[in-house]
């Protein structure tokens, strides 16, 4: 079941704020939170993410699921963040499975994708530019988090 514009968008900010104080490690270690090298995992907090917004698909994850409505991508590079390696992917490498989500495996099916990010590169978002454009074009609502300081600043591509 498709959501409303209004009601999709809060969700995902729901999820994205469950997501960042999840991983945010000055957030845990500022509550007196007990923080561990064996934290419980980015694929742990995705699934806890359903509660909020039933299916997505979630980048990087290796959690199988069918093509949702709405898809994020992380490229979380900074030590603020409590991931592990593998789960820390680059600039580039968040925009190819974009790329590779949108117009190729769930093509007509993603209408809302959500780039998490902590860095940003312009001569890559400029080389996918086209990419970018033909899918605002087939319906898809493109939107970027810069996960900087305490709030994330929202912006569409």
């Amino acid at each position: 079941m498709k959501m409303n514009q209004e009601e999709l968008e809060g969700r995902v900010k729901t999820c994205v704020d469950f997501l960042t104080q999840a991983l945010d490690k000055n957030r845990l270690e500022t509550e007196n939170q007990k923080f561990q090298d064996d934290f419980i995992g980015l694929s742990s907090i995705v699934m806890q993410m359903s509660m909020y917004l039933a299916e997505f698909n979630f980048y990087p994850s290796g959690l199988p699921t069918h093509c949702c409505q709405v898809a994020f991508f992380t490229s979380l590079s900074g030590q603020r963040w409590n991931l592990k390696d593998s789960e820390r992917i680059s600039f580039d490498q968040m925009f190819k499975y974009l790329i590779k989500h949108c117009q190729g495996s769930c093509e007509g099916s993603t209408t809302y994708a959500v780039l998490l990010v902590d860095n940003w590169d312009d001569d890559i978002a400029k080389f996918w530019e086209p990419n970018i454009q033909q899918m605002k074009r087939k319906g898809v609502t493109i939107e970027v988090r810069m996960m900087i300081g305490s709030r994330s600043n929202v912006n569409q591509l």
